[in-house]
């Protein structure tokens, strides 16, 4: 599934990001060091996205259609286990957006995720 910019999932990604300025800076200096790191955090997400949607294509094929109660309980499921592994770097890098370590700690989230500039 392709995401825009409009799509709720990169709105609230930008929202979040820009909610969490560093303390300390300026804030009219703190949205743009953060916005630097927000389509990273986008990549993160929409890659965790497009495998968690095709492991689900994956077990409809091997399982048939699921009722229902059981599309909305593996929607939850696996929705929650993306969230939590998302969590952990998606916090480094707001964390990290705009201190002088940042670009060490951006680099290995990129080549974690094998996301490009």
């Amino acid at each position: 599934m392709k995401r825009t910019a409009s799509s709720p999932l990169v709105l609230c990604a930008l929202l979040a990001v820009l909610a969490t300025a560093c303390p300390g800076q300026k804030p009219a200096q703190a949205p743009a060091k953060v916005a630097e790191v927000t389509p990273l955090i986008v990549g993160i997400q929409e890659q965790l996205e497009q495998i968690r949607a095709g492991e689900i294509d994956k077990a409809r094929r091997k399982f048939g259609p699921f009722t229902p109660e059981q599309e909305q309980a593996i929607e939850a499921l696996t929705r929650g286990i993306v969230n939590k592994i998302a969590h952990g770097p998606i916090s480094e890098l707001r964390h990290h957006a705009g201190h002088p370590d940042g670009a060490h700690v951006v680099a290995a989230i990129r080549k974690a995720f094998h996301l490009q500039d």
